[in-house]
């Protein structure tokens, strides 16, 4: 019977097998006992025949979400199909010549179990076969049926790879849509901050023009002509500092990465300061009490060159936004991300990328960074959005658009 539910059900491959160059067509036969057992499918094993009541496994399909009673959605059905046409041709291809397959479909009984359902013996033929046996016309013009069979095994392998690139392409569509989603945040409040730029520079045109309205209405204009003009100038440097001051934004929601979590887990580091002593205790806990004070003392130290860190890193948000989010970016890393992007960059990269990160001013942290992307392989891009995290992310985007200004300047 028919359901409301979802229409599809995804399907599985129970075992790995080749690909093959040609996919034999399904059939009418092994169709109809498919759309036969279509209520309930659960399972699908494929047999190759190799004596009377003997056949030796090749591969099983199974249906996620089957139900007792609830037929299979055609779409389901034509996956499941052309996956079986898949395996067989796959092995008729590797064998060399055609073979019996046994096809046996389970289904889902009351209790939610699989039970045996029908099955059938059916013979295909090599790949480059014909369907029948060799015909009176075909057996007195071998060389012209050869190449229609030639011909028609090559329709097949078009087939195949248009499918391919049609995955490719969703594929493709998919990722395409994450980089615009992101592309649309980032000109947004590019595009923001322009305005707010173009606003303060139309109320300063404004204020020059009441000044020296005295001098006449040809002044005015030549005074509007010349803010026209150095506003076009400012929009080049004004997206490259909203861009800085969107990655500092971007490096404030970072993590400590590893040194945050040793800090946290380190119990010295926040632990209460021992309570004193009293003067009658014994020798041997004024001994103690000394060993607590250094363990003390040590530990403050700790924190306050931690913190002295801190604060130079957080007094580099001004003067030297780019520098603030290559440090950030390079703290947040964690255990697990570190050896990932190290191997996904490179020697080189990395070097520079750490080059980047112990820099002291913009200029010198960039200009490490344009070395880093010269030397990172091309596909380390994709490797690096799969690695970090979304807020990471977005301190690369900025990074990048300062490469890009720092490479054109070039």
């Amino acid at each position: 019977m028919d359901t409301t539910a979802d229409p599809t059900h995804p399907i599985l491959i129970e075992n790995e097998f080749q690909a093959s160059r040609v996919t034999k067509e399904c059939p009418p036969v092994l169709r109809n006992l498919i759309e036969s057992q279509s209520e309930g499918l659960r399972r699908i094993v494929v047999s190759v025949v190799v004596g009377r009541n003997d056949a030796n496994k090749l591969n099983a399909i199974r249906i996620v979400g089957a139900k007792h009673n609830e037929r299979t959605a055609n779409e389901t059905l034509e996956s499941v199909i052309d996956a079986l046409m898949r395996i067989v041709s796959s092995h008729i291809e590797a064998e060399g010549q055609g073979a019996t397959m046994r096809i046996v479909c389970h289904v889902v009984d009351r209790d939610g179990k699989s039970s045996r359902g029908q099955g059938k013996d059916l013979p295909f033929k090599g790949i480059y076969d014909t369907p029948s046996a060799t015909t009176e016309r075909e057996s007195a013009n071998p060389e012209h049926y050869e190449m229609l069979r030639y011909l028609a095994s090559q329709n097949r392998h078009t087939l195949n790879l248009m499918g391919e690139c049609r995955q490719l392409v969703t594929t493709v569509g998919t990722a395409f849509k994450a980089s615009v989603a992101y592309t649309e945040t980032v000109v947004g409040r590019l595009a923001d901050a322009l305005v707010r730029e173009r606003e303060a520079t139309d109320a300063k045109a404004e204020a020059q023009a009441d000044t020296i309205k005295a001098s006449g209405e040809h002044e005015i204009e030549l005074a509007k002509l010349k803010q026209r003009g150095e506003l076009l100038e400012l929009m080049s440097p004004l997206m490259g500092q909203a861009t800085s001051q969107i990655g500092v934004k971007a490096a404030e929601a970072l993590g400590s990465g590893k040194a945050g979590a040793a800090k946290a887990s380190n119990p010295l580091a926040i632990g209460s300061p021992p309570t004193p002593a009293s003067p009658t205790k014994t020798k041997t806990k004024t001994k103690t009490k000394t060993k607590k004070k250094k363990t003390t003392t040590e530990t403050t130290e700790t924190t306050s060159a931690e913190d002295a860190e801190d604060a130079r890193i957080e007094a580099l948000k001004g003067a030297h936004p780019n520098l603030y989010s290559v440090i950030k970016l390079r703290r947040s890393l964690t255990d697990d991300q570190e050896p990932k992007v190290r191997e996904a960059l490179g020697a080189a990269a990395w070097d520079a990328l750490e080059k980047a990160a112990s820099s002291t001013s913009d200029e010198a942290a960039i200009s490490a960074l344009v070395v880093m992307v010269d030397e990172a392989p091309k596909e380390s891009t994709g490797e690096l959005l799969a690695i970090l995290d979304g807020k990471q992310q977005g301190v690369i985007g900025t990074l990048r658009f300062a490469v890009m200004q720092r490479t054109k300047a070039l």
